[in-house]
């Protein structure tokens, strides 16, 4: 009998290392994210290419708003809670608006910057509201 406890209990704790692991790796994709979607910004601001030929500043922003994309839909979620549920859902609308500026952006079309600055509204609303977990 406490052989199968302690398999389950050490089942368990696999579990919560394995969800820390998986929160590391979320918050890792979003933070790098956002500071390639600020370098794309950036650039193309200024119109930096390589030889004319290719946008470096789509690519960039492109590479940063995928893993922020793949960061926010990693990071782990387990609330009940419905404001928490419809401020999650606010998440994803400002997650489709960064991937509609790639669109815009490498399109060069001026309505990137529209989506850009309405989806960073969002997040910094969701910010603000979110409560923080206590430790």
């Amino acid at each position: 009998r406490k052989g199968s406890y302690e398999k389950e209990r050490r089942s368990n704790f696999s579990c919560i290392r394995l969800t820390n692991d998986m929160e590391q790796r979320a918050d890792f994709l979003k933070q790098a994210g956002i500071i390639l979607c600020f370098a794309g910004v950036v650039l193309q601001f200024f119109k930096f290419s390589i030889l004319d030929i290719m946008p470096l500043a789509p690519v960039i922003y492109g590479v940063g708003a995928i893993a922020m994309t793949f960061g926010r839909y990693f990071d782990p979620f387990d609330s009940t809670d419905p404001r928490l549920k419809r401020l999650r859902a606010q998440q994803c609308i400002s997650t489709i608006l960064y991937i509609a500026a790639i669109y815009f952006m490498w399109k060069n079309d001026g309505l990137w910057i529209y989506a850009v600055l309405i989806a960073s509204a969002i997040d910094m609303v969701l910010f603000l509201r979110t409560p923080k977990a206590d430790k």
